[in-house]
């Protein structure tokens, strides 16, 4: 039987491997594992002609490091790092998809990942300004409202959209992230303007 894995991320993957596990207890000379690389968006037949134990110990090794069945991948709403088909090569179709779905995927986790950052700048200049108030002898806290913005300064390569974001620290939010406003962020003040 033939395996083909496809690569459904932007990197180039390695992918390592044993068709020939030892069963428990069982004692095998050491026998390095077997590789394969596979370019972003391509896949590659993995193993040549895998009987169905050795096929079964590819497929547990895929699925242990977050590989999914092509049947799996056509509605998944899950970060696939591999995508794998047993018998035919994994349609491009699905490739796509599972493409789009990461990359959905891989974008709102950067979106609040940006909001805690903010939320962790918030607090670390609020101390800080508060600190040095006690230490000069002032009674006044730092404000309770701060805005934080992010610019990305230049494109990537990829064509992907430019980064403008801001954040405002509430004083009497949870401080937990939330949906960011549909208002673009103000760029940031530049020394000397």
């Amino acid at each position: 039987m033939r395996l083909y894995v496809a690569n459904p991320t932007r990197q180039n993957q390695i992918f390592f491997y044993r068709p020939d596990m030892p069963k428990p207890g069982e004692v095998r000379p050491f026998s390095p594992p077997r590789q394969q690389e596979i370019p972003a968006g391509r896949q590659f037949p993995v193993g040549g002609d895998l009987t169905t134990e050795q096929l079964e110990a590819v497929v547990r090794q895929l699925t242990s490091h977050g590989a999914v069945d092509v049947s799996e991948a056509k509605g998944g709403r899950r970060l696939a790092s591999l995508v794998f088909n047993v018998g035919a090569p994994v349609p491009a179709p699905v490739i796509q998809a599972v493409m789009n779905v990461n990359a959905g995927i891989l974008v709102e986790e950067g979106r609040l990942r940006r909001q805690r950052a903010a939320i962790a700048v918030n607090e670390a200049v609020q101390n800080v300004v508060n600190d040095q108030f006690a230490q000069q002898g002032f009674e006044a806290t730092a404000t309770d409202s701060i805005e934080v913005g992010f610019e990305q300064l230049e494109e990537s390569g990829e064509g992907e959209k430019k980064i403008e974001e801001g954040y405002r620290m509430q004083p009497d939010s949870d401080g937990r992230p939330g949906k960011p406003s549909k208002s673009p962020a103000r760029p940031p003040r530049r020394a000397g303007r």
